[in-house]
């Protein structure tokens, strides 16, 4: 029977699969269309919120209240983290199996 930390950690990997998956496809549909705009001689849009503000890619460390953030993060620059993200995220899934295939055997 394999461990309920496992089984946690598993998860985990694929919840972070998933969101970057689907966060990539926001940022690349966002990138393409400022580019379609930057053709076209008309301003960038970036992403905007319910109430049609215009917001930023932030990239943080929540450690503390004097948490460490960067604001204004480039769509060039979201797009490579997110893929190293969902890649280390698939290799950890793949450590992750071959230590399950090891709990089942015992």
């Amino acid at each position: 029977m394999l461990s309920k930390d496992l089984c946690e950690r598993i998860w985990h990997c694929h919840r972070e699969i998933d969101a970057g998956l689907a966060l990539l496809v926001e940022v690349e549909k966002i990138a393409a269309e400022n580019i379609k705009r930057r053709q076209q001689g008309d301003a960038e849009q970036g992403i905007t919120d319910k109430f049609g503000r215009d917001q930023h890619l932030q990239l943080g460390v929540p450690t503390s209240d004097n948490s460490h953030r960067l604001y204004s993060v480039s769509f060039e620059l979201a797009m490579p983290v997110i893929r190293a993200h969902i890649s280390n995220k698939k290799a950890e899934l793949t450590e992750l199996n071959e230590v399950a295939k090891l709990e089942m055997s015992v």
